[in-house]
């Protein structure tokens, strides 16, 4: 199959496009889909990166977005997906590369927690997914992880995150959730719409769990 590698550089085109859209909505749980103008803020304020890949008709088959963090140094890849009519031909692999070869300093996501999911298939996609990633060089890190309810109905989810071959100090894990939680996802920087209350909450739980200092961001 041709196809092309483009990023969205205005909010206009990437709201109209249609099939892009189609793809994030179909590709993750409810709960782990953001509001559209946190995915566009994002892209105003060029603080990360959106791209598509394009079939040679000139139609989405691929999503990729994600946000630079500042606090701990590197790229948070937030979602990537494939059309399923496009899927085993390569293509995720070669989106994923695409978006690794833009930031050197490293790339950072969160996947489902296989064992936190009570449904057989969604378990065993979760599996399937962390795979593809090791095949790629990347390795679940050991920290207790949530993701911010996104949702003002919902509850925190328990996730994974995966890097590449970083061995972390407790200090280094804990710069590194920190900046996920206050730079992704708490509202004080204007891209997601969580409550900063609710993150901070989080991230007591969450360095309670790991053992953060709660000095350690002060």
């Amino acid at each position: 199959m041709s196809y092309t590698i483009q990023s969205f550089s205005c909010e206009t085109a990437l709201q109209n496009d249609e099939d892009w859209w189609r793809i994030y909505y179909s590709s993750f749980p409810a709960c782990e889909l953001e509001p559209k103008q946190a995915i566009f803020n994002c892209l105003k304020q060029q603080a990360g990166l959106t791209v598509s890949v394009r079939n040679k008709e000139g139609l989405s088959i691929g999503i990729a977005h994600g946000q630079k963090l500042n606090h701990f140094p590197i790229f948070m890849l937030i979602y990537m997906a494939i059309d399923a009519t496009c899927r085993g031909q390569q293509i995720g692999k070669t989106l994923f590369n695409y978006v690794e070869n833009q930031f050197p300093q490293g790339i950072i996501f969160e996947v489902d927690n296989p064992f936190a999911l009570t449904n057989e298939r969604d378990r065993h996609n979760a599996q399937r997914r962390i795979h593809f990633y090791q095949q790629l060089g990347y390795d679940l890190l050991p920290i207790n992880y949530y993701q911010p309810p996104l949702k003002s109905n919902s509850q925190p989810v328990s996730m994974h995150l995966m890097a590449k071959h970083r061995n972390l100090s407790l200090q280094q894990k804990s710069d590194l959730v920190y900046a996920i939680y206050f730079e992704k996802y708490a509202d004080s920087h204007g891209i997601s719409a969580i409550p900063i209350a609710t993150v901070q909450r989080l991230w007591e739980r969450v360095s309670e769990l790991n053992g953060f200092s709660s000095n350690l961001n002060a």
